[in-house]
């Protein structure tokens, strides 16, 4: 619903997934926090940065992560504030 708060922190969706350059994470907050986004390859080496402590309102919010320096594989998506983790597997398919 829009305007209203989420009850729980979390990765809602990442939209495509496959994707081939671009895609969308959706996330949840259900209060006021400073946001970190990083994207990791199966390794666990830190590929990108999409977001460092950046501060968001409760509620629903996107980012769009574009990919098109990075090769075809399986990556994760980190969404983290102060309390919560979340990770979301992507596939990147060029």
């Amino acid at each position: 619903d829009i305007g209203s708060i989420p009850g729980a922190f979390g990765i809602k969706k990442v939209f495509p997934n496959p994707f081939n350059a671009q895609t969308t994470i959706e996330f949840s907050l259900p209060q006021a926090s400073g946001v970190t986004i990083k994207v990791f390859d199966v390794i666990g080496r830190q590929i990108s940065v999409l977001v460092e402590q950046k501060r968001f309102l409760a509620g629903n919010h996107s980012i769009s992560w574009n990919a098109k320096n990075i090769s075809s594989g399986i990556y994760f998506v980190r969404v983290e504030n102060e309390n919560n983790t979340s990770v979301r597997k992507l596939m990147l398919i060029k």
